[in-house]
């Protein structure tokens, strides 16, 4: 058996950066920050822009402030009439229905 000769490498790039970026280029600190930070402003910025554009096609469309489905009035009945009846129902009256689409918001809400 021959023994076998070791090779030395002559490049000096980090496996770690080849392995992050796919390239053999050295990654740029400064680029990846200023990357991260406008992600961060995105991540920030467009919950912000939605809300405010949510709000204003609500005014412009009601004149006031509502709920903008039925949904919402539905589940805070079934939640009023948990607390003042007992009873899992749209009428305060009536025995249990199926009638609330989301049970863990009715019951979150009577709390």
């Amino acid at each position: 058996m021959k023994p076998q000769a070791k090779t030395k490498s002559k490049s000096k790039v980090k496996v770690s950066n080849v392995l992050k970026t796919g390239s053999s280029a050295p990654t740029d600190p400064a680029a990846n920050d200023s990357f991260r930070y406008f992600l961060y402003f995105l991540i920030i910025t467009l919950p912000v822009l939605s809300a405010y554009y949510y709000y204003n096609a609500a005014l412009a469309t009601n004149q006031f402030l509502s709920f903008p489905l039925d949904d919402p009035w539905i589940h805070l009945q079934f939640a009023r009439n948990i607390v003042e009846y007992f009873s899992f129902s749209y009428y305060k009256n009536e025995m249990t229905t199926a009638g609330s689409t989301s049970p863990l918001y009715v019951f979150s809400s009577s709390l």
